[in-house]
């Protein structure tokens, strides 16, 4: 038993190291490659931003040297890598170096060669910033090669490398949670959400029993420590706590992971000795309710002690929806008189347009970084997204395609009834002035400030194109649809250039094993893949899923970061209504849109009915529609 006293009070003391504005992981899904890799063990396993053992890159067996390789769109300017490596908290990265492709070729980077290494979170300073556009991780030998992740970082002063930056460690991260009640709001699953502020904590019950809340994790970990937080918001921290594992079908009680007499928030906790499982449970007396902020599970690490921050952000859960800019297209209007409005030239320039002018060069989604407070901007003509290549002040803001790049991401702060853009990386604001020489509209990015030229509107001109195609995609070219899906997990383009939207069609297929990539690949492409979930699983022939088998699975759908439409029953009764209920009232799951199939008569040609119907839908669940099966007949 760890009892309340001095040794929590400096633990309370260790706020969530936070990093600079523009201190990023750049090389977080960025195009990765590799000398071999290991079966299930690719390369961009690496660079996904999540640092578990089931998320590494290994060469396939033979004699290395082994390389890793990272690509960006454009240059960029790097002074420090963090490498995690080793199984389960052991066999470190014994030796390696970093190399820059510049004229000439590969250059070791200087300050990088490191030898004898016995750390698995090992941050790198290099002797001077390196810009360069490739980047490799170079691993010498001797000893295994295992990479769980590869963090790239613009320069900064050396104490400014906090751990784990950009990088996710909490093995405890959107895992699958139940808990023994909870309150309206107070989600089970926002206790591993990586927020701390907001509404982002568990609040169980007033109950006399035990409070508990469970994780379960994807495999068997070695865990070390933790680190928890409770009492972030209005309530106080827990007094007494402890973990307990699943010691072979039993909970039993982890050594050195038990609190009592609690004054603080933050509680990191260095286990006597690590446990090996794939179940977590927190656990609290009966009597009042418990406000758990984060639970963070870290790997073991020979012994090293958590640092508070880890694996958590310190501030606000978001509380955007995809739904609040949906897809639609919008203008970006700056409000002097007359307005301008942002413009996209062949060239990926940018420049002012009229207030009269409409057409797709002017037209950009708004897209939200879903799990962030970010967004994306793409534009209709283009499809390239707003970025910059730099953090200097008054740098040309340009489009590029998009790649996931911080760069091409960007904050919306609310002011006075318009928006400041600020971009995630360098921390400036999008501004549209005009050049000193020239005189001609310029768009850069430069320090907040009061200039209307910094105050946006984001005005919507139309909505995405709504016609749609279900199966039989070789005829998009005739029928001309703006999106499409064929029952199954492929989400590329159509023949006549349409997005093809996926599909889990049931319980068991397309394999879960795919989810890992695709959170990967459509977090680093621009356009918004709607992911489509369990047809009919009300129908025996069809998806044929109980209410609780598609709750119990629908967190690994809310994990690939994209918008999700619900189950599409083939009947609008007790299954959809009862796993509205379980899985969004209930638990605080994710469903932005109600997918929707008809099969009815034309009623005399008279569609009213059918319209009232699909208003009574909208009108009780208060998300947007997808009627993605339709037909005028019904089969029955």
């Amino acid at each position: 038993m760890w009892p309340g006293g001095a040794a929590l009070l400096v633990a309370a003391l260790l706020m969530p190291a936070v990093p600079a504005a523009n201190l990023v992981n750049l090389a977080r899904f960025q195009a990765t490659s590799a000398s071999s890799h290991a079966d299930g063990a690719e390369p961009w396993r690496a660079t996904d931003g999540i640092a578990r053992p089931d998320s590494a890159w290994m060469p396939a067996a033979g004699a290395g040297p082994h390389w890793l390789e990272v690509r960006f769109p454009f240059p960029v300017t790097v002074g420090a890598a963090q490498i995690h490596s080793g199984n389960n908290g052991r066999t470190p990265l014994r030796a390696f170096h970093l190399e820059a492709l510049e004229t000439g070729g590969w250059n070791v980077v200087a300050g990088s060669a490191v030898a004898d290494n016995l750390e698995t979170e090992r941050t790198v300073v290099f002797t001077e910033p390196v810009r360069a556009m490739r980047f490799r991780l170079v691993a010498e030998g001797p000893g295994a090669v295992v990479v769980r992740e590869w963090a790239l970082l613009p320069p900064a002063a050396p104490e400014a490398y906090v751990p784990a930056i950009g990088v996710q460690v909490n093995l405890a991260w959107e895992a699958d949670v139940d808990a023994s009640s909870m309150e309206p709001g107070g989600f089970a699953n926002r206790a591993v959400d990586g927020f701390l502020r907001g509404e982002s904590e568990w609040v169980s019950a007033d109950d006399p029993q035990d409070d508990w809340l469970e994780v379960r994790l994807p495999d068997r970990f070695w865990i070390g420590s933790a680190v928890v937080y409770t009492g972030w918001g209005d309530s106080p921290p827990d007094a007494a706590f402890r973990l307990q594992y699943d010691a072979n079908g039993t909970w039993a009680d982890i050594p050195g992971a038990s609190v009592t007499n609690n004054h603080h928030t933050v509680v990191p906790l260095n286990f006597d000795r690590f446990v090996v499982t794939s179940r977590v449970r927190y656990v609290a007396p009966g009597g009042g309710r418990k406000h758990l902020s984060e639970l963070v599970l870290l790997m073991e690490n020979g012994g090293r002690a958590p640092a508070p921050g880890e694996g958590v952000d310190a501030g606000v859960r978001p509380e955007w929806k995809f739904t609040d800019f949906d897809d639609h297209y919008h203008r970006l209007v700056v409000p002097p008189s007359p307005p301008r409005v942002l413009r996209s030239l062949p060239s990926r320039r940018l420049t002012a347009a009229g207030w009269n002018d409409h057409d797709e060069s002017v037209q950009y989604q708004v897209l939200w970084n879903i799990g962030t407070d970010t967004f994306r901007f793409r534009n209709r003509a283009t499809g390239a997204s707003l970025t910059v290549l730099d953090d200097a002040p008054g740098s040309e803001v340009i489009e590029l395609p998009y790649t996931g790049l911080a760069h091409q991401n960007w904050r919306l702060v609310p002011v006075g009834g318009n928006w400041r853009i600020l971009n995630a990386f360098s921390g400036l604001a999008l501004e549209l002035g005009v050049d000193e020489t020239t005189g001609e509209p310029r768009v850069t990015q430069r320090p907040a400030s009061a200039s209307s030229a910094q105050r946006w509107g984001l005005f919507k001109e139309t909505h995405f194109p709504k016609k749609g195609i279900a199966g039989w995609l070789k005829l998009a070219t005739l029928f001309q649809p703006a999106w499409g899906y064929n029952w199954n997990g492929d989400d590329g383009t159509l023949p006549n250039g349409g997005w093809q939207f996926p599909v889990q069609q049931n319980a068991w297929w397309p394999g879960w094993n795919r989810i890992p990539w695709k959170y990967v690949f459509y977090n680093s492409r621009v356009r918004p893949d709607h992911h489509f979930a369990f047809n009919e699983p009300d129908h025996t022939d069809q998806a044929n899923m109980t209410v609780a088998q598609a709750v119990a699975l629908w967190p690994r759908l809310e994990r690939l970061h994209v918008p999700l439409a619900s189950p599409a029953p083939a009947t609008y009764g007790s299954w959809i209504r009862d796993f509205m209920r379980q899985a969004a009232d209930e638990r605080g799951y994710r469903v932005d849109y109600m997918a929707v199939h008809w099969y009815g008569s034309p009623a005399g040609g008279n569609p009213d009915w059918f319209i009232d119907w699909l208003r009574s839908i909208h009108d009780t669940y208060r998300r947007p529609l997808i009627l993605n099966e339709f037909s005028t007949v019904d089969w029955g």
